[in-house]
């Protein structure tokens, strides 16, 4: 929770001394900070559904992370983080990694917290 807020208020005054700056570097820094917001949002509001004790856990996990990754799948489309220039293959590529990494992450994390749990 902390780590959170302390990159919300970090990002927030980033978008703020961007806005202030003018140019492409100042957009830069306040479109990261729409999409912190927005990817935070993404992931976080749907994690709700891990309080369901009946829901079965495969649904609770598609419920939580589909959102979050489609809404960072288009934000790194806008913020051109898919590497577009160089073809279908790169784009496919990224998005199968991000993929891939997200459901690594989220399974650690369930083993982590289901330790925490047990304890």
């Amino acid at each position: 929770m902390g780590i959170g807020i302390a990159a919300f208020i970090s990002m927030f005054f980033s978008a703020i001394a961007g806005l202030a700056m003018g140019g492409d570097t100042g957009r830069m820094l306040a479109r990261q900070f729409i999409v912190m917001l927005a990817v935070g949002v993404g992931y976080g509001a749907p994690a709700i559904v891990w309080l369901n004790e009946r829901m079965a856990t495969w649904a609770k996990l598609v419920i939580a992370l589909v959102p979050g990754t489609v809404i960072y799948t288009f934000a790194a489309w806008w913020m051109g983080w898919i590497p577009r220039q160089y073809g279908i293959w790169a784009v496919l590529s990224f998005i199968a990694i991000m993929l891939v990494l997200t459901l690594i992450i989220s399974i650690i994390c369930g083993y982590v917290f289901r330790g925490m749990c047990a304890r």
